[in-house]
């Protein structure tokens, strides 16, 4: 049997490598493969945010688009002054 080849789509971009990881492992545990493609610029460190393209399957992307969609949906409605964060550090 022949293995599919991977057709990767941008499902959306974001702007920190931490929103990134968190959008994928969201769509990972929906079983949609996805990857995080982007960030620091040129593969090196010099700390100049990029922004980072999730990338899915061109079969997954209704799906991935759909849950992305609940998820920006739910964010919104955090009422962040019902929330706890704790004190500011002191500088």
């Amino acid at each position: 049997m022949l293995e599919r080849i991977w057709q990767p789509v941008r499902l959306c971009h974001v702007t920190t490598e931490v929103e990134a990881q968190l959008i994928v492992s969201i769509l990972d545990r929906a079983g949609i493969h996805a990857r995080a493609l982007g960030g620091y610029i040129s593969g090196f460190r010099a700390e100049v945010p990029g922004m980072v393209s999730i990338l899915v399957d061109q079969l997954d992307y209704q799906a991935a688009r759909q849950i992305y969609a609940q998820q920006q949906k739910l964010a919104q409605q955090i009422d962040w002054d019902r929330i706890d964060v704790g004190n500011p550090e002191e500088e």
